[in-house]
């Protein structure tokens, strides 16, 4: 006995295939998009002028560079909004919107957005992340 297929059976396993692609097409948009926001740093948002306000080509030797990263931390941490030590009033049980950190290797600090405060908050609560130093929550 051979089983006949109405047509509507058929529509309902044509539409269910149509369904099924839509939504693994979505879950794919949502992985690529996720794992290029986490790939790592927002860059800072320092200017040219900023940079070129720095000390790094005044002086000579080391210290000149750790000026340079000095008043680039400086910007950063003025710029968005940053705090070290106990949050803001208005902060208290809020999540920082960013973050001032320096990687391991890095020649200065940078600003990151929510993938790397979850990371600065697990480096200052938990431990982990021993490749950070972080220097400031942000707004």
């Amino acid at each position: 006995m051979q089983i006949r297929r109405s047509r509507q059976s058929s529509g309902f396993v044509h539409l269910l295939r149509r369904r099924l692609v839509i939504l693994v097409a979505t879950a794919m948009g949502f992985l690529l998009v996720t794992a290029a926001i986490s790939v790592g740093l927002v860059p800072s948002t320092i200017s040219a002028s900023d940079r070129a306000a720095t000390p790094a080509s005044s002086g000579t030797g080391a210290n000149a560079g750790d000026l340079a990263t000095s008043r680039t931390l400086e910007l950063l941490l003025e710029r968005h909004g940053c705090w070290s030590g106990q949050a803001p009033a208005d902060m208290q049980g809020q999540i920082p919107g960013g973050v001032v950190v320096t990687r391991a290797g890095a020649a200065a600090p940078a600003y990151g957005g929510a993938t790397m405060v979850a990371r600065a908050l697990d480096h200052v609560f938990a431990g982990e992340h021993p490749d950070l130093v972080v220097h400031g929550f942000c707004r």
